[in-house]
């Protein structure tokens, strides 16, 4: 096509021509343009092509993450449901007298469970990936993508509630662990003090009453001041969990 122009060119030129050869340039020029379109169009459909599959495979594995930390953050609410009572229990037997067998029961579960420094760290790991090189944007879905930016900003916010109420109940479990040589009583020393320690002993700790009390309301001020906000945190993410999961199944 493009040899025939110029042929005809040439020839409306020998031949004085001039609006023939207008005429000639103009389709040239559209020849051109529709070429330079098509080489557009096809990269552009193949740079759609790649981050497409650079999408679904930087969802795929956000969605493991995000399983991994609703795991976590589930086992989290559940240990929370399991020490309440503990403290409860704990507390009771504080107030009552002559209960040694009672006591010293609510005494182990409660420095071997209650007694465990708070932890949360997000698997993050694709979600920086993604932010660093700047490939955020490749998830199409706005919606999806502001809910996911949302979902780890928050998930920020959890990890330094759980680093502040770690500093809160440290040096307040530390007085009782270390201090006071509660440290000796619990399950992982074992091996080394328990043939040594008598049920008498174990309850003559009851002395230590008002250092008890005092470690038992603050962990329960802890953990209720913190379950609603990890149970939300826990909702949100199994929400984007099956966002992203509808998202990858319609693809």
């Amino acid at each position: 096509m493009i040899r025939f122009f110029r042929n005809y060119r040439q020839f409306s030129i020998r031949e004085g021509k001039i609006g023939n050869y207008l005429t000639y340039a103009i389709g040239e020029i559209i020849l051109v343009v529709i070429g330079i379109l098509i080489a557009l169009q096809f990269n552009t459909f193949h740079e759609n092509h790649i981050n497409k599959k650079a999408e679904h495979y930087y969802l795929s594995q956000m969605k493991i993450d995000l399983i991994s930390d609703s795991l976590i953050i589930n086992q989290e609410l559940a240990n929370f449901e399991k020490k309440l009572p503990l403290i409860q229990g704990f507390l009771t037997e504080i107030q009552k007298e002559n209960n040694k067998e009672s006591f010293n029961e609510a005494f182990r579960n409660y420095i071997n469970n209650i007694l465990v420094p708070l932890s949360f760290v997000s698997n993050r790991s694709t979600y920086s990936e993604m932010e660093s090189s700047g490939q955020l944007v490749i998830i199409r879905d706005r919606e999806l993508r502001n809910r996911i930016v949302t979902l780890y900003n928050n998930l920020e916010k959890t990890e330094n509630a759980y680093q502040v109420n770690y500093e809160f109940m440290q040096p307040i479990d530390a007085l009782l662990i270390y201090e006071k040589g509660i440290a000796k009583y619990q399950k992982y020393q074992s091996a080394l003090f328990s043939s040594y320690i008598s049920e008498d002993e174990l309850y003559d700790l009851k002395s230590m009453k008002a250092d008890l009390e005092n470690n038992a309301a603050n962990w329960n001020w802890t953990i209720v001041d913190m379950q609603p906000a990890v149970t939300a945190q826990l909702d949100e993410l199994r929400d984007v969990i099956a966002r992203i999961n509808a998202y990858l199944e319609k693809d």
